[in-house]
Parts: structure tokens; C-alpha cells; sequence
């Protein structure tokens, strides 16, 4: 069901699935057939009903930071 090639993008530190019940049974860790694709990622959560509003903080916060460092690299260099 995951796309292949998952498995090489070696950056990815999270990975949220919610409200996908399919993904559920093809992720599950050791036995899933799409378990090696993602067994690389460090922060996994595959909730078949919904993703926490923890992890969705948590994500948000991230990316918030992710922003905030590009804009300052943008500003530094001159580039936007």
C-alpha cells in the first residue's frame, strides 16, 4: 500500500497516519508487508481512527520551527 522507495528517504523522523484503518494491518511493526518501508523512521504512529492532538502539536510545533529557521536562512542570504 506505501509507495515504494520509502524505505531511502533516510531524513524522514515521523511519520502520523490517522484515520486510515487500511494502513494499519500493512504497517504493523515486524509483520506488517509494508513494515520494512518505514521500519527506518524513528517516531511512528499509525492510529486507524484518528492522530493524537499530541502528535498533531507536536507536528505543528516542528514545523513551525522548520519556518522560523528557514526565514531566518531566507533573510541571511538574501534569497525569497
Amino acid at each position: 500500500m506505501l509507495p515504494n522507495g520509502l524505505q531511502h528517504l533516510t531524513a524522514l523522523r515521523q511519520l502520523l497516519i490517522g484515520c486510515c484503518p487500511q494502513l494499519e494491518r500493512p504497517c504493523k511493526r515486524d509483520r506488517g508487508e509494508d513494515w520494512p518501508k518505514i521500519a527506518h523512521i524513528p517516531n511512528i504512529n499509525i492510529n486507524p481512527t484518528k492522530v493524537s492532538q499530541e502528535d498533531k502539536e507536536e507536528n505543528s510545533q516542528r514545523s513551525i520551527t522548520r519556518s522560523i529557521k528557514k526565514l531566518k536562512l531566507t533573510s541571511c542570504t538574501g534569497r525569497g
